[in-house]
């Protein structure tokens, strides 16, 4: 089965068009077959995520995103059972809302007999990035948001305008745009994009404020506070970013 140059289902082999099915054609014959397995497979995963967050008590805002993030993924026909699909929807939704419930959620799959633990997790997800990528316009709003908590943060804003002066507003112009060059040349499942976006502004940072002969106060112990999130998970991420980064100099 293919979609032809119509927009249509048809049969790849005879070139029969869905809702015109000749008997002798087998692959569209049973595609009404596969359309109700993969309902029911959709099925599956909100029953899943739906029950698991009212056993945890996690809130509507992880439900919706893991709903979102589950049919990115069984829209691509991502060959993974309900379950697996379900942990890494929801793992990804916990990350950028509730954090601290990710173990919770390692635990909970665990017991639904997810062969997972707080080792291999990021196994299983990473089995999922080349179904799921974090929209860029998304991620955009998001770097907008965050700079701009940034700046109006006392500390960074009192730093800058004493050591920079005047040239503060070039300064975060470079950030951001450097922060853009990297979110549209670079993506990377396996993370949410709250974190990809505070490691390009932690990187961002460090090369622009160098840029300007200062010292870059944004480092990831105060980035990882300022926006509640583990500081291990951030330099993972950078480390990630950085080594594509340089390869592509190179």
């Amino acid at each position: 089965m293919a979609i032809d140059k119509y927009g249509e289902i048809a049969c790849s082999q005879c070139g029969a068009v869905a809702g015109n099915v000749e008997e002798t054609c087998f692959g569209l014959s049973t595609y009404p077959a596969v359309l109700t397995v993969q309902k029911k497979k959709d099925h599956d995963i909100t029953r899943i995520i739906n029950g698991v967050c009212g056993r945890l008590g996690l809130n509507s805002k992880v439900a919706y995103e893991a709903r979102r993030i589950a049919e990115s993924i069984t829209s691509e026909r991502a060959r993974n059972n309900p379950v697996e699909t379900a942990f890494f929807s929801m793992y990804m939704a916990c990350k950028y809302h509730c954090p601290v419930f990710c173990s919770k959620l390692v635990t909970e799959f665990r017991q639904m007999g997810l062969k997972v633990n707080e080792r291999n997790c990021l196994k299983v997800l990473n089995r999922f990035c080349a179904f799921y990528e974090h929209p860029r316009d998304e991620s955009h709003s998001y770097l907008k948001m965050y700079l701009e908590r940034l700046k109006s943060n006392d500390y960074i804003k009192n730093y800058t305008d004493i050591l920079v002066g005047v040239r503060s507003t070039l300064l975060w112009a470079k950030v951001h745009e450097f922060s853009m060059s990297l979110l549209n040349r670079f993506s990377f499942g396996g993370y949410s994009t709250r974190v990809r976006v505070v490691c390009v502004l932690h990187i961002a940072c460090e090369k622009v404020f160098k840029l300007f002969g200062i010292e870059n106060p944004i480092t990831l112990d105060f980035i990882s506070q300022y926006f509640s999130l583990d500081k291990n998970n951030l330099r993972k991420a950078a480390e990630k970013i950085l080594v594509s980064y340089y390869e592509n100099l190179g």
